[in-house]
């Protein structure tokens, strides 16, 4: 019986002491302040987390945690009492992934009416949020909540930044008239929410606010105050089978960029008041065909741009600004001004119709079918007009006097140009057009802007077209295969690194007439290893020649030499930087060693028979008397 006893006793005491040394497992209530006159209370039997009192909560941060968050894994619920008017920053914060795993519910008293930034930021279980009050939800609150499901939204008016991004459980999303500013990227991977209305009252909403919700079938857009330049409003939103819609009839003007990159659009019904299409507001969207009401009177740039599903645009009648082509294009009422092409039909060759003059800026940009276009009768192709138009091999451009830029940038198969009254390429016209070998089509061409031939592989031989008088700054950069090189006479400057990065270029020929040739015009070309330097040059900018960059420091190519004539720019350039570069002094075309150049000898003038010069000066005019007489 003393045994048992005793091993009783001991049991006991050990029992005791190991309660002792974790109370917190056996402890019932904790309690502590987070606020000025709030505090709260935590029963670990129910798991309850009560904040009680009045005022605002505190504001926490990533590295500053309530002190409640040492016995987050018991917390269940969160019940936020009357007179409490915020629910603090980081407040229930779980980056990490393992804290609050088993909060499920949080129910707030209409005395709330702010949650703070990140507040219960990656809280996975939670499921309901409740609170009738709340006016303003901060940055982050609810990101990646993925069990949210109840949501009352009742009296917000702002929803900030991110707020409840990647909370895919969510799958009902009624926006109240009380809201008017939804936050960047707010809603974004939602990817539950299947239908989507946004209502006349909110008048301001951020980039990608609805990105990446693949649920979604169905929008009804009439959101008639937004007015600010907006970024891919739906970027990749929509379900597999297409997502439409639809403008309400108080919408007057689809405002830039809303649905740019919604890859997943499939119809878009403009209500009856639309009058402006906004620049990029369905670029590189997947919208199949569009029907323009006679409301309509402007339609911006790219609106409809990289559009590869597109097919044909259809206009009204009655519509007096717009018309539709016989191939679906989206034409001026007299239709000589071509908006876009549907680059959703497969057609190889295209013929613009006579009646066009005027090509759109990104009228034809990003079509992947469209291999010969003919633009006869066009007198002005504006900027980005077929610019990455990748199966684009050949063009007419029979009446184009000047090509804007970016015309044909990045048309990666476009090896023939003819263009026999183009005089002006602008600034990087022709930009990644690496099947162009040379320039045999600009028979006209006088001036050649900036970057306008650039990275361009396919250029191995270049002759300047006689044509030509100025070349623009890094007009011909990063032509990487170029290996030979003449510059005419007829070209008098040679601008600021136009043919710098050229890696393979090892030959070049500049021709008298040349008056200036700018800083860096043959900077990284390290296969080049000596120049002649025309005596019609009067001006070198900074390390125009043999040199190379690396970062901010520019040092001599090994071994390059230049060739220029005494007294010349050229010979001033080489003096300058004979410390890193060889020179030899040129006469004629007769190189000669510049450390002792021949001087052409001259006569003193004590041995010249000045009696003889004189007799036959009197001789002369005596026969030229003789003849008027």
């Amino acid at each position: 019986m003393k045994k048992v006893m005793s091993l009783f006793l001991s049991l006991t005491t050990a029992f005791l002491i190991i309660t002792a040394s974790v109370p917190v497992a056996f402890a019932a209530e904790y309690n502590g302040k987070c606020g000025s006159n709030v505090f709260w209370t935590l029963d670990t039997f129910t798991g309850e987390l009560v904040i009680s009192g009045s005022g605002s909560m505190s504001d926490y941060s990533a590295d500053s945690a309530p002190s409640w968050s040492t016995y987050q894994s018991y917390i269940k619920s969160v019940t936020v009492s009357d007179g409490v008017t915020s629910v603090g920053a980081y407040s229930f914060y779980n980056i990490t992934g393992y804290k609050y795993q088993k909060m499920t519910d949080v129910s707030l008293s209409s005395s709330v009416e702010l949650i703070g930034d990140y507040a219960f930021r990656g809280c996975k279980s939670l499921t309901a949020v409740i609170g009738t009050g709340v006016e303003q939800i901060g940055e982050y609150a609810f990101r990646s909540c993925e069990s949210l499901s109840a949501l009352n939204l009742i009296s917000v008016v702002s929803v900030g930044n991110g707020a409840f991004s990647y909370c895919t459980g969510i799958t009902a999303l009624p926006i109240p008239a009380s809201v008017t500013t939804i936050g960047s990227s707010a809603f974004k991977g939602c990817s539950g929410i299947t239908s989507l209305t946004l209502p006349d009252n909110i008048t301001s909403l951020g980039n990608q606010a609805f990105a990446d919700c693949t649920g979604l079938t169905a929008v009804e857009f009439s959101a008639s105050e937004i007015t600010q330049r907006v970024y891919g409003v739906f970027n990749g939103s929509g379900a597999d089978g297409g997502m439409n819609v639809t403008f309400g009839d108080n919408v007057t003007a689809v405002v830039e960029g809303l649905f740019e990159n919604c890859s997943n659009i499939n119809e878009v019904t403009f209500g009856s008041a639309v009058t402006s299409v906004g620049d990029f507001s369905f670029y590189g969207s997947g919208v199949k065909s569009v029907v323009i009401p006679a409301s309509v009177k402007t339609i911006g740039s790219y609106a409809f741009s990289l559009c590869n599903s597109l097919v044909s645009f259809s206009v009204d009648s009655s519509n007096t600004a717009f018309s539709a082509g016989s191939n679906g294009e989206l034409m001026n009422k007299a239709k000589t001004y071509i908006y876009r092409y549907p680059s959703g039909r497969t057609e190889s060759s295209y013929t613009l119709p006579t009646t066009v003059r005027i090509i759109a800026v990104g009228a034809f940009s990003g079509d992947d079918d469209l291999v010969t276009v003919d633009t006869s009768y066009t007198v002005t192709i504006n900027d980005y007009a077929f610019t990455m138009c990748q199966s684009l091999s050949s063009v007419t451009l029979t009446l184009v006097s000047t090509l804007k830029p970016y015309a044909f940038a990045d048309c990666n198969s476009l090896s023939a140009v003819s263009a026999p009254k183009l005089k002006t390429v602008g600034e990087y016209t022709f930009f990644g057009c690496d099947e162009l070998t040379d320039l045999s089509g600009f028979t006209a061409m006088t001036e050649i802007s900036s970057y306008a031939f650039s990275n361009i592989q396919g250029i191995k031989t270049l002759t300047i077209p006689s044509t030509v008088t100025a070349i623009g700054d890094y007009a011909f950069n990063n032509c990487d295969n170029l290996a030979t090189l003449t510059v005419p006479s007829n070209v008098k400057n040679i601008h600021t690194g136009a043919f710098a990065n050229c890696d393979n270029l090892n030959s070049v020929i500049l021709e008298e007439g040349i008056t200036t040739v700018y800083q860096y015009a043959f900077l990284n070309c390290p296969a080049l290893l000596s120049v002649k330097i025309p005596a019609s040059v009067t001006q070198i900018g900074t390390a125009a020649f043999g040199y190379k960059q690396s970062g901010t420091a520019y040092s001599a190519i090994s071994g390059f030499k230049i060739y220029c004539y005494s007294g010349t720019a050229g010979y001033t350039y080489a003096q300058n930087h004979s410390s890193r570069l060889s020179y030899e002094v040129v006469t004629d075309g007769i190189e000669e060693d510049s450390a002792s150049p021949e001087i052409p000898s001259r006569q003193p003038v004590e041995n010249i028979d000045i009696f003889n010069l004189v007799f036959s000066l009197i001789s002369k005019l005596l026969e030229l008397i003789m003849n008027l007489i």
